[in-house]
């Protein structure tokens, strides 16, 4: 659903560590090169209009690197552990 988003080329969802739920949804919003980046509000109502609220990622991050890997493939144990390791919470947006 995020791909739909203009000017995205990729998204993948992951679960972080959260001491309430136990995970939180995080998205990881992959953004063409050369184009702003959208506003996370923006983001939100897109979702919004297409997925129940308990389907809409708690948070995001927008990147420019590429998701993928050599094979094409998106890692998402990849993706969670590079998070876990740098947790950088202040690049993280919040969607809901």
């Amino acid at each position: 659903m995020i791909e739909q988003f203009p000017g995205v080329i990729s998204a993948a969802v992951i679960g972080l560590p959260d001491p309430d739920l136990g995970a939180k949804a995080h998205a990881i919003v992959e953004l063409e090169p050369g184009r702003p980046a959208p506003e996370p509000t923006a983001l939100a109502a897109f979702l919004a209009t297409r997925l129940s609220r308990h389907k809409i990622p708690y948070t995001c991050e927008l990147v420019t690197k590429s998701l993928r890997d050599d094979a094409g493939k998106v890692r998402r144990k990849r993706l969670r552990e590079e998070r876990l390791a740098t947790a950088a919470p202040a690049s993280y947006h919040k969607l809901r």
